[in-house]
C-alpha cells in the first residue's frame, strides 16, 4: 500500500500509484544522435582516415566557392575526429585560391567551435557524384613502425610456443635428440626448455599435444616417399640418385654405406671405414648418402675430445656416428669408449662429481646399438678396432680420376650440381622404415655359414657383418618381401646376391685371403720390371720409374707400394731416411681364395629356391620370376595356382599362423607385387644375364617380383 502525500489518510495499491505516474510522465523519445558523432538518426559521422583520404583524392577543388570549401573542412573534421588535417591540406592544394596560413586558421576554428550535423556522408556523398567507382582506390593503411614491431613480437610468441608444443608431441626420444638444437633456436636454456616441456605433457588437455600415433605417421611417410616403397630393386635407384646428386665413380662404396646405415635399425649396425689416398673423395662419399637419411640417423663430427661421448646430451640408440677422419679418434680413452659403445651396445661410465663441496660418484649411461663411419688415409686402423670395420678402398685408377674433373667442371657452369642436396623423399622412405617392422629372417644363413672357410678368426665379426647387409637389403625392399607367420621380414636369395655382388672382394681382402687388385697389378709391375732380364736386369725400382710404367701420380703409386710392403709382397731395401725408396719383391703372390659363396653355388640346393630347376637360370630363381617355360609348365601341372594358394591362406592348419606381409607392408604389397610377363625374360647385348668377372659370376639386376620359388614349387 502507498500513502498519498496530497491526502495521508487516503491508500491505494502500488500497482495502481505506478500506472497513475506513468500516465502523468509519459515517456520522451530519446535523441538518435549528438549530432557530432552521430546525426539524428543515429549514423555514424565519423570514417577511417584512409577511406576520407580516398575520397577527397576524387572530389574536384578548383572551382570550389568559400562556403563549399568550408563545408568540406568541417565535414574532414568530424569524420577524422580533428586528426585529418593533411587530408584537408592536400585537397586544398588543389585551388589555384590555395593559402596555408588561412587553411591552418581555419581547422584550428573547428577545435574552438566543434561544427556538428555534418561528417562522413557528405564527403562520401561529393565524392560519388565525381567519381562512382571511387571505392576501388581505397588503400588499406600502413601499421606504424611501433605497431608493426608489437605485432612480430606476438607473432614470434605464438610461433615459440608452437615449437615448444610440437616438442611436447615427440616421444622422448626424438626430443632428446632435437633438444639441444630446439633451446639454441628458441635462445634459451636446455634446462628451461625441459620444463617447458614437462609443464605442457603434464596439462589436463595434453590429449591434444600428446605423440601423434605411430599408424598416421606411417601412413604421412608413406605419401612422402611416393614410389620408392613399391621399387623393385631399391638400392639400384639409389645408385642412380646418387650419381645424380654428384657422386662420381663410387657407386658401390656408396651402396654399402646406404645399407649400414640402414643397419642402425638392427641389434648390431655395421660399422664402415673408407681407406683412401688423400684428396680421394671419402668424405664427400659419406656427405653424399647422408642427405639420404633424416638428421635423426646420425650423429656427425669432425673430431670429438676423451670424455666427449658419455658427457653428450645426444642419444646414440640405433644412430651412427661419422667422424669424417679417423685420427679423430685417436686418443686412446675416446677408442676404448667407442670399441666399448659397438660392442657392448653401451656406455656405463662411473666419475666423481663434487657436490656441495663434497666428492659423490655418478654413473652415466649411453645406451646403444650405435654404428660408426669414419676415413682414414692409413692402411689399418688401431687393432682392436680393425675387426669392428668393414674396410672400403677408393678407386684412384685415371678413369674415376678423369670423371670427377668433368663433374667438378659441370659444377662450375651450373648453380644446380653446386654439391649434394637433401633428399627429402628418401628421408621420407628410411623413416617409413623405421616405424615398421625391422626384424629380418635369413632361412638359408645356416647354409651359407657352412659354405664360408674358417680361414680367420676375424670371421666370425664379419659373418655377422654379411647378414646384417643382407638383412638391411631385405628391409629396404618391405615393401615387396614377404612375411613369416610372426609378421617378420624374409630375406631372399636376391638379397644375398645383391650383397654378394657388394662386397665378395673386401671380405676376401679382410681376412687376406686375396690381394686387392690395385696391389696385385703394382707387384706384378715391379715383377715385370725385375724379372725381364734375370743376367742383366736391375734388382731393385724406383717409385719414380714404377709410376711411369703403371702411368699413374708418383702419389698415388707410392700409396700403393706401401700397402704392397705392409703385406710382405715388396720390400723397401732403403734404410737410409730422405732417399729414394728401392722397392724389390718380397714374399710371392698368393692364390685367390673364395670366401663367399657364389650364389648359384650357395643355391644349388637351398632351400627357399628350386634346386630341380631343369636349366632354368639363376636370375630366374634368385629374382622370383619363372621363365615362361617353366611357367607354363608349372601352371598345368598346378603348381602355380594362386586361387589355390589363396585357399591355403585361408584355411591354415591347426596351430600353424598363415604367412602375413610385413608390418607397414600389408597394403603396399597388394599394390607393389605384379605377375611376371615374358618380357621379364628378354635378352638383349645390353642387358646379358650373366657377365664373367675374375672367375665369378654376378647376377643381372631384375625386379623383385611376387611369385617366389621354394622348395616345393609353390608361389609364396
Amino acid at each position: 500500500m502507498v500513502r498519498l502525500k496530497a491526502n495521508p489518510d487516503s491508500e491505494i495499491e502500488l500497482g495502481d500509484a505506478l500506472e497513475k505516474l506513468r500516465e502523468a510522465c509519459p515517456p520522451q523519445a530519446r535523441a538518435s544522435g549528438n549530432g557530432h558523432d552521430r546525426d539524428e538518426e543515429g549514423r555514424d559521422l565519423r570514417a577511417p582516415l584512409h577511406e576520407i583520404e580516398a575520397a577527397l583524392g576524387v572530389i574536384p577543388n578548383e572551382a570550389t566557392t568559400w562556403d563549399e570549401w568550408n563545408r568540406v573542412g568541417m565535414a574532414t573534421w568530424v569524420a577524422s575526429k580533428g586528426q585529418g588535417f593533411d587530408a584537408f591540406d592536400e585537397w586544398s592544394k588543389k585551388s589555384s585560391k590555395y593559402n596555408e596560413r588561412n587553411t591552418k586558421v581555419r581547422w584550428n576554428h573547428y577545435f574552438l567551435s566543434p561544427p556538428s550535423r555534418i561528417g562522413a556522408g557528405t564527403i562520401f556523398h561529393l565524392a560519388s557524384q565525381a567519381d562512382p567507382d571511387w571505392r576501388s582506390k581505397i588503400k588499406a593503411p600502413e601499421a606504424p613502425d611501433w605497431q608493426k614491431k608489437i605485432l612480430e613480437q606476438a607473432a614470434l610468441g605464438l610461433a615459440e610456443q608452437e615449437r615448444i608444443n610440437e616438442l611436447a608431441r615427440k616421444s622422448k626420444v626424438e626430443y632428446d635428440r632435437e633438444r639441444k638444437q630446439a633451446a639454441a633456436e628458441l635462445k634459451i636454456r636446455a634446462k628451461t626448455l625441459d620444463d617447458e616441456v614437462t609443464k605442457r605433457r603434464k596439462r589436463p588437455s595434453a590429449a591434444s599435444i600428446k605423440p601423434p600415433d605411430d599408424k598416421e605417421r606411417l601412413k604421412e611417410f608413406e605419401r612422402a616417399a611416393g614410389g620408392l616403397i613399391c621399387e623393385p630393386d631399391i638400392l639400384e635407384r639409389f645408385g642412380i640418385d646418387v650419381q645424380a646428386s654428384g657422386l662420381v665413380g663410387e657407386t658401390n662404396n656408396a651402396k654399402i654405406l646406404y645399407l649400414a646405415l640402414t643397419s642402425r635399425l638392427f641389434d648390431r649396425p655395421v660399422s664402415i671405414a673408407i681407406k683412401g689416398v688423400s684428396a680421394g673423395g671419402k668424405s664427400f662419399t659419406v656427405e653424399s648418402v647422408l642427405k639420404f637419411f633424416p638428421p635423426a640417423a646420425y650423429f656427425e663430427r669432425t673430431g670429438l675430445s676423451e670424455h666427449a661421448l658419455p658427457y653428450s646430451e645426444e642419444e646414440f640408440r640405433h644412430r651412427h656416428i661419422v667422424l669424417y677422419e679417423a685420427a679423430g679418434m685417436e686418443q686412446e680413452v675416446l677408442s676404448y669408449f667407442i670399441r666399448t659403445l659397438l660392442s657392448e651396445n653401451r656406455i656405463r661410465y662411473e666419475t666423481v662429481d663434487k657436490v656441495d663441496g663434497v666428492l659423490r660418484s655418478r654413473t652415466i649411461e649411453k645406451e646403444g646399438p650405435t654404428g660408426l663411419l669414419t676415413t682414414t688415409t692409413s692402411e689399418a686402423l688401431h687393432p682392436e678396432n680393425e675387426t669392428r670395420f668393414l674396410s672400403l678402398g677408393v678407386i684412384d685408377s685415371p678413369e674415376p680420376t678423369a670423371a670427377v674433373l668433368k663433374q667438378l667442371g659441370m659444377r662450375a657452369e651450373s648453380a644446380a650440381l653446386a654439391g649434394p642436396k637433401e633428399q627429402p623423399r628418401w628421408q621420407a622412405y628410411q623413416q617409413w622404415l623405421a616405424l615398421g617392422v625391422c626384424r629380418v629372417v635369413i632361412p638359408y644363413a645356416t647354409a651359407l655359414a657352412e659354405k664360408i672357410p674358417p680361414i680367420a678368426v676375424r670371421l666370425r665379426r664379419d659373418f655377422a657383418t654379411l647378414l646384417a647387409l643382407i638383412r638391411a637389403h631385405a628391409l629396404i625392399h618391405r615393401g615387396t618381401r614377404a612375411a613369416d607367420g610372426e609378421g617378420h621380414i624374409i630375406a631372399t636369395a636376391a638379397d644375398y646376391a645383391a650383397v654378394y655382388g657388394l662386397v665378395v672382394e673386401r671380405f676376401a681382402e679382410g681376412v687376406e685371403a686375396t690381394v686387392p687388385p690395385t696391389v696385385r697389378s703394382t707387384v706384378e709391375a715391379v715383377k715385370g720390371m725385375l724379372g725381364a732380364d734375370e743376367d742383366g736386369g736391375p734388382n731393385e725400382v724406383a717409385i719414380t720409374a714404377l709410376a711411369k710404367r703403371l702411368e699413374l701420380r708418383k702419389s698415388t703409386v707410392s700409396d700403393r707400394v706401401r700397402r704392397a710392403i705392409d703385406r710382405g709382397f715388396l720390400v723397401n731395401k732403403q734404410d737410409k731416411k730422405g732417399l729414394p725408396a728401392r722397392i724389390a719383391l718380397g714374399d710371392p703372390l698368393p692364390d685367390e681364395l673364395q670366401v663367399l659363396p657364389p650364389p648359384e653355388v650357395l643355391f644349388g640346393g637351398c632351400s627357399g629356391v628350386r634346386s630341380d630347376s631343369g636349366g632354368v637360370p639363376l636370375r630366374a630363381q634368385i629374382f622370383r620370376i619363372p621363365p615362361p617355360e617353366e611357367a607354363e609348365k608349372l601352371e598345368k601341372s598346378s603348381e602355380i595356382d594362386v586361387k589355390s594358394d589363396e585357399a591355403e591362406k585361408k584355411q591354415p592348419k591347426a596351430g600353424e599362423k598363415p604367412p602375413q606381409p610385413a608390418s607397414g607392408a600389408d597394403t603396399v604389397r597388394e599394390r607393389c607385387v605384379r605377375t611376371p610377363t615374358p618380357s621379364d625374360f628378354d635378352r638383349t647385348p645390353e642387358h646379358p644375364p650373366y657377365t664373367a668377372s675374375d672367375g665369378n659370376v654376378p647376377i643381372d639386376p631384375a625386379p623383385a617380383l611376387d611369385g617366389e620359388l621354394t622348395d616345393t614349387g609353390k608361389q609364396q
